[in-house]
């Protein structure tokens, strides 16, 4: 019963029906596995501190050469870097790497540790992890994630054609519509870097295309009009951005709002709409007064 709950994701029910198992079978054969169940519901329900003390209760418990230790680790490493606790979980999953090299476990530690180094800004060490999970499981999610996170530590150090040949091979590849489009849209952050606008709006495309609806999708809009812009391509630009912009959209395009309203303003300018860019232009000033781009909107509102 608490195993069919958490296949079915019932965290609530498996909190109470472990809880209540253990109380009175604290050292059946099967408990290992339902203090697990019991941690991994417990950060479910968004209770890391009393998932983590369920994790430690379950290894002062587990024999030494228990084979639940790997993924035990896993998963403490797992709770712990989604709590913000690097340095506990940076310690599992080193300790799961130097005890259980062999592990089936091995590349989701390997991943582990290139998570934590590329949040803590050992951004080389993050890429040599995440390279090795790679090639320890070449299928699957696991391997989708692992290059994805390598490209993304190539982009932190600026290296954009190692960072490209890796998104390209996860756009490739990739299966799931929302790494497909995350992978596009740091495909052309990449290209953008490298100042390829055109190759750049085509990925962004992708991106959008592939998952539309996500969060993926909406920012590679942002970016495809951004980039026509840049690429001088204003046309283009005032459409895409004007569907960024639109008031359905609002919530979603918070971050990237002043942004927005200055490229438009711009490529207004550009194009000889001098009054449509004052309306951006005075839409930037009223609504970001602070951001730094308001500055030189208003400046271009100045000279005209």
């Amino acid at each position: 019963t608490i195993q069919r709950a958490f296949l079915h994701e019932e965290f609530p029910l498996v909190s109470t029906l472990a809880s209540e198992f253990l109380a009175d079978h604290p050292d059946v054969v099967e408990a290992p596995r339902v203090r697990l169940w019991l941690a991994l519901s417990l950060e479910r329900l968004q209770r890391p501190t009393e998932a983590l003390q369920a994790i430690e209760a379950l290894k002062s418990r587990l024999a030494p050469a228990d084979s639940l230790w790997p993924e035990l680790l896993c998963w403490e490493g797992d709770v712990s870097r989604r709590a913000h606790k690097m340095v506990r979980a940076r310690l599992a999953y080193q300790r799961m790497l130097d005890q259980h090299p062999d592990s089936t476990w091995t590349p989701r530690g390997l991943l582990g540790l290139g998570l934590v180094s590329l949040e803590q800004g050992a951004f080389e060490a993050a890429v040599g992890y995440l390279h090795e999970a790679g090639l320890r499981q070449t299928e699957g999610p696991l391997a989708g994630e692992a290059q994805l996170f390598e490209g993304i530590g190539y982009v932190k150090l600026t290296r954009y054609q190692e960072a490209i040949r890796i998104f390209q091979a996860v756009v490739d590849r990739a299966r799931e519509p929302t790494l497909k489009a995350q992978a596009a849209f740091h495909l052309a952050e990449s290209l953008t870097g490298l100042g390829r606008y055109d190759e750049a709006v085509k990925a962004y495309q992708r991106a959008a295309s592939a998952a539309p609806s996500s969060p993926w999708g909406r920012l590679a809009l942002f970016g495809e009009g951004w980039a026509d812009y840049r690429a001088g391509r204003c046309e283009d630009g005032v459409t895409v951005l004007a569907r960024y912009l639109a008031p359905s959209r609002q919530a979603d395009t918070e971050d990237h709002h002043p942004e927005a309203l200055f490229a438009q303003g711009s490529c207004f300018l550009q194009l000889g709409q001098e009054d449509a860019a004052l309306a951006s232009f005075g839409r930037l000033l009223v609504q970001h007064p602070a951001h730094p781009l308001a500055f030189d909107g208003g400046l271009a509102s100045a000279d005209m």
